[in-house]
């Protein structure tokens, strides 16, 4: 029995989510810094010209490999479970991407003058060379990290997290001690995509190159990696409907200076969000292996016991890290850009509710519920959507936050019921997003009291509210202690853990 239960990958949780976490510790910065570097070598206004460039250059990346880059740990994980091998699921997804980027690249070059007009700045045919070169870098980047967390290689992962923000910070860094600021943003553009490009090449020489190979061509496999991944397409499309549409809005209303300001705060929320995904990186490649190996209790009593706690923890991290936002942004990108805590500061809203999000996903995407949670994602992204042509022409960028969160909590809420409707086929109930009451309570400090005092105000107030509602709602249970034998980890960590439930159950 526990040998079939360490066969899922759960004794090693707790080191793969050390790992990952310590890795985090030196991205958050090294991403900020990179941002810093970026907005002070262009400006206000070129960074909304770059930010446009990178707004193309996703839609493409999104129809040639996003798509189907995430059945490579689907089935690739499976795949490795069962044979040590993932070459078929790497070269199946393989001629998805290659008929995907022959067709990509007719629309980019017959569209190409279209596509330079609207994104401005100058740069002519270079810009669309430079966006090809993107969408193969980040295609490299994701599908060889993809397959390394297929393979269990979840520290070579951490650590090749960092690759990318190292090389960026160097190529930036470079940039700055020649030429200074007020760069051209095709120049920062080419820099971004060759350092991608870096980065992929060293995390496929850290691959194990036998599971890779040899080539082969398994026609089950390519149909079911493609009924797989054509309706990640649409999710796809909503995903970057809520990336992008605030700023498309706010150009068409505003300036470019406008859509800078506004797409900085975006970007530092888009960067967090992204940290906070480690959940999903780290937990689908369990349930994948839970569900092989007829373990799937272990995944309801994940939802229930785990979950909460999760939640309730982001939520406060993201509390935090709001309240010392006027400060970051007034020191990190300068004068210019102090409104810009304005906007993350309610754009935190959507964080905290992001959180749930990356909790469930990786649940639904193991039972293959894929169409479920796109349903969720294009019913987020309506609202959006909606939102903003609402409500930016009335209250300007911050009315693109606003719309922002309110479609990341619509979101989480259908992720919810579809979990409790499919999975643990329980009552529904939303009491979990009572948890996000420490949002509302840290925000009100934020606006109301001193930037220097608020994060003090904020850490008190919500760790004494999270308290309150461990206890109110029961989060903390004895009988969860039993999840923890199966698991890895130092003895003074087990006795810790204990000791933190053995004081907040009683």
């Amino acid at each position: 029995m526990n040998d079939r239960i360490a066969a899922t990958g759960t004794k090693a949780v707790f080191w793969d989510s050390l790992a990952l976490c310590s890795s985090q510790i030196f991205a958050i910065p090294l991403g900020i810094l990179a941002s810093a570097l970026t907005v002070r070598l262009l400006g206000a206004e070129e960074y909304g010209y770059l930010s446009v460039f990178l707004m193309v250059g996703g839609l493409f990346s999104l129809f040639v490999g996003n798509w189907s880059s995430a059945s490579l740990i689907r089935f690739g994980r499976e795949e490795y479970q069962k044979t040590g091998k993932i070459n078929r699921t790497v070269w199946a997804r393989y001629i998805l991407f290659a008929v995907s980027f022959v067709l990509a690249i007719s629309v980019l070059f017959l569209a190409g003058g279209y596509i330079t007009r609207y994104i401005g700045g100058g740069g002519g045919i270079c810009l669309l060379l430079i966006i090809l070169l993107t969408v193969l870098a980040q295609d490299a980047n994701s599908s060889f990290s993809y397959m390394l967390q297929a393979v269990k290689r979840m520290k070579t992962y951490g650590i090749a997290l960092l690759f990318s923000p190292f090389f960026l910070i160097c190529g930036l860094g470079a940039l700055f001690y020649l030429y200074g600021n007020k760069l051209a943003f095709p120049v920062v553009a080419l820099v971004m995509a060759l350092s991608t490009a870096a980065a992929s090449f060293l995390i496929f020489l850290l691959l194990p190159h036998k599971a890779l190979f040899p080539v082969a061509f398994d026609k089950t496999m390519l149909k079911d990696i493609y009924l797989f991944s054509y309706p990640v397409i649409f999710g796809n499309i909503a995903f970057y409907v809520v990336n992008w549409v605030d700023m498309v809005v706010i150009k068409y209303y505003f300036s470019m200076k406008d859509v800078g300001v506004y797409q900085v705060a975006y970007n530092v929320y888009s960067m967090v969000a992204n940290q906070m995904s480690i959940i999903n990186t780290i937990m689908l490649p369990l349930f994948v292996s839970m569900i092989a190996l007829g373990k799937g209790f272990l995944i309801r009593r994940y939802i229930r016991s785990i979950v909460p706690l999760f939640f309730l923890g982001g939520v406060l991290l993201v509390c935090c890290g709001a309240s010392i936002s006027p400060l970051f942004f007034h020191y990190v990108y300068g004068d210019a850009f102090d409104v810009s805590a304005c906007y993350f500061s309610v754009l935190s809203l959507g964080l905290a509710f992001k959180v749930l999000v990356y909790l469930y996903s990786g649940i639904l995407i193991a039972h293959k519920h894929v169409k479920l949670s796109i349903v969720a994602g294009v019913i987020g992204a309506l609202l959006n959507f909606g939102g903003d042509l609402l409500l930016i022409p009335w209250l300007g960028p911050v009315g693109a936050t606003v719309a922002t969160s309110a479609g990341v909590l619509a979101c989480a809420i259908l992720y919810h019921i579809f979990i409790e409707v499919k999975i643990t086929r329980s009552p529904s109930s939303l009491r979990i997003f009572l948890l996000t009451i420490p949002v509302f309570i840290s925000l009100a400090i934020i606006y109301f009291s001193d930037i220097f005092l608020a994060p003090l105000l904020v850490v008190l107030s919500v760790f004494l509210s999270g308290f309150l509602l461990a206890k109110g709602l029961r989060l903390f249970k004895k009988e969860d202690m039993e999840l923890l034998k199966d698991i890895s980890m130092p003895i003074f960590c087990r006795k810790l853990v204990a000791k933190i439930y053995g004081i907040l159950s009683v």
